[in-house]
């Protein structure tokens, strides 16, 4: 028997097919589709090992929580279950210059550990979807304003969460997603939409709205802020994009689109208090700014 899942994400539509059911977290399920369509994207979950030939295989990444290699036709991704069990490895496969049709080997030892696994979009990559179509991940949150999307980033621990519950409550904010938000440009507009990646926040909305500012937090005593010019936005941006693995075409496609936001939407520096004077603050200077 078959098991068919449908989502969309940032408006890329895909679809998992597993020969078992699922135990969909709520943030999967915010992002399944009433009525199925034609995804972009299919993954099909298989029992088994991939046939391969390691010896053969080009190295192009190699972290501590994949391996990334590559023969004359083939891409696998290889996720050690565990550094003692290499018998228990996961392997997602597709084709080199094919990047909408993946499967997903498991070996029957890791199947029911599978079916609970509360991040199955770790095996999935996700952000070579996103950077394959126009989009990136940042390391956001993103609240959504009357005004348009606000995009509070840095890493973790920098109060981004505490920045959007601090707009909920004195700046009529409602947070979209409160630490991975999906950033791409659509029709000359730079747009923001939540993602099942919500960190310790636990807000995940399937919501698309135009980005207003993009805000990069540090934490102080006082408030200030310093918009960025367009030169300098580049680096701080990469640094909070999400990726395991990128070839030269993604890189190109990601700096593009940093350099493109730069050019359309303001992106500021903001050290700031952890009160309501962040928020009347920066209200302030978007006024200020016209933004």
């Amino acid at each position: 028997m078959k098991y068919q899942y449908d989502f969309s994400v940032a408006g890329i539509s895909f679809r998992w097919i597993t020969g078992m059911p699922l135990e969909l977290e709520e943030r999967y399920r915010a992002f399944l589709l009433e009525e199925p369509r034609t995804p972009e994207i299919l993954y099909e979950v298989l029992t088994g090992r991939p046939s391969r030939d390691r010896r053969g295989e080009r190295e192009l990444y190699a972290g501590e929580f994949c391996r990334i290699t590559e023969d004359g036709q083939y891409r696998y991704r290889t996720f050690p279950y565990s550094k003692v069990h290499k018998e228990r490895e996961v392997t997602l496969v597709r084709r080199r210059e094919c990047a909408d049709q993946y499967r997903l080997y498991l070996p029957k030892e890791v199947q029911e550990d599978f079916k609970r696994a509360k991040n199955w979009s770790f095996y999935m990559a996700f952000e070579e979807m996103f950077y394959t179509r126009g989009r990136i991940l940042l390391h956001a949150a993103y609240v959504e304003t009357e005004e348009g999307a606000v995009l509070f980033s840095g890493p973790s621990g920098i109060g981004k969460s505490t920045q959007a519950q601090l707009w909920e409550q004195y700046g009529g904010g409602v947070t979209m997603n409160g630490d991975r938000a999906v950033l791409y440009e659509k029709e000359g507009r730079i747009f923001a939409a939540g993602s099942p990646y919500a960190g310790s926040s636990g807000v995940y909305r399937n919501y698309q709205s135009s980005v207003r500012a993009i805000v990069i937090l540090s934490q102080g005593e006082r408030n200030q802020i310093q918009k960025l010019k367009e030169s300098r936005c580049l680096l701080p941006l990469m640094r909070e994009s999400t990726f395991a693995y990128m070839d030269e075409k993604m890189k190109k496609k990601q700096a593009e689109l940093l350099f493109s936001a730069a050019e359309k939407i303001p992106v500021y520096t903001f050290q700031c208090r952890k009160d309501a004077s962040a928020v009347e603050d920066l209200r302030r200077r978007f006024r200020q700014d016209g933004v």
